[in-house]
């Protein structure tokens, strides 16, 4: 039993229908994907982009990605770039990247690199919410311990095995501890 070999027509539809699909997975997600080259320039980029960060693919493309990374968080990305260039893949990454109207989102970036072409694979998820809910249980956290600290009372507190799991200034004074 002999297989045909397909035609160059079979070839080419096989081929425009792989590329669809792939385009519509690309157009649905929510995440963000990409495609960069070891130059630090960004050469594919999926709709989700444009409506996180409010830049056009086009204005994305015209500069390298290291100019929209806030300038406090620029060395830890240029490390993360240069493990990218040593074949290394980066999970987790978390940096803020400049959105159109000049504020920052944070976003989480799982790079994979292919060295032998020069290109860096990229799925990033917009993480801003969970940053700023991390930011208010610090300040929560903090305003406890500063109300805690000031009472003139002595506060003792166990967690549910009845283990002593803080207490405050006073109570440490009055324990010598």
């Amino acid at each position: 039993m002999s297989h045909a070999k397909p035609t160059y027509e079979e070839l080419e539809r096989r081929c425009q229908q792989a590329e669809a699909e792939r385009d519509r997975f690309l157009n649905c997600s929510l995440d963000l994907l990409c495609v960069a080259g070891f130059d630090g320039c960004f050469q594919q980029l999926n709709p989700a982009w444009t409506s996180t960060l409010g830049w056009t693919p086009e204005e994305l493309k015209s500069k390298p990605w290291l100019e929209f990374v806030h300038p406090d968080d620029r060395e830890a990305t240029v490390s993360a770039r240069n493990r990218l260039a040593q074949n290394q893949a980066v999970r987790g990454f978390e940096h803020r990247f400049q959105c159109k109207d000049g504020s920052y989102r944070w976003l989480s970036w799982d790079s994979f690199p292919l060295a032998g072409e020069q290109l860096i694979f990229a799925v990033v998820r917009d993480i801003t919410e969970r940053k700023q809910e991390e930011e208010s249980l610090l300040r929560e956290r903090e305003f406890n311990r500063t109300l805690l600290e000031s009472l003139g009372e002595g506060v003792v507190a166990c967690d549910a095995d009845g283990k002593l799991a803080m207490f405050n200034r006073t109570a440490r004074e009055w324990h010598g501890l």
